[in-house]
């Protein structure tokens, strides 16, 4: 029951559900549709929810908050701030 993006990645990391983005990277299917994606670089933070892995190694997620709107967008693994990906259940 977090809601801010640090509380949420201190959730993952305390227990035991974060993936580094280098780990999903090296490892794109470890990655699973609902999993949370997490930016946090210089004062900036953002999420969005994975919604499906691309065969050209990029992934699709769903944001909220992006241009003041709700949108679906496709990311690489090497983007600034991306921190990694946080797995909210089981």
């Amino acid at each position: 029951h977090q809601s801010s993006v640090q509380g949420i990645l201190d959730w993952g990391k305390e227990n035991g559900r974060f993936i580094t983005n280098e780990q999903a990277a090296a490892n794109p299917n470890s990655l699973r549709v609902g999993d949370i994606a997490v930016w946090k670089e210089d004062g900036k933070s953002h999420v969005g929810l994975v919604t499906g892995l691309n065969e050209d190694g990029t992934f699709n997620t769903i944001e909220g908050n992006t241009s003041d709107q709700v949108a679906a967008r496709t990311h690489e693994f090497t983007e600034d701030g991306l921190t990694g990906f946080v797995r909210a259940t089981e």
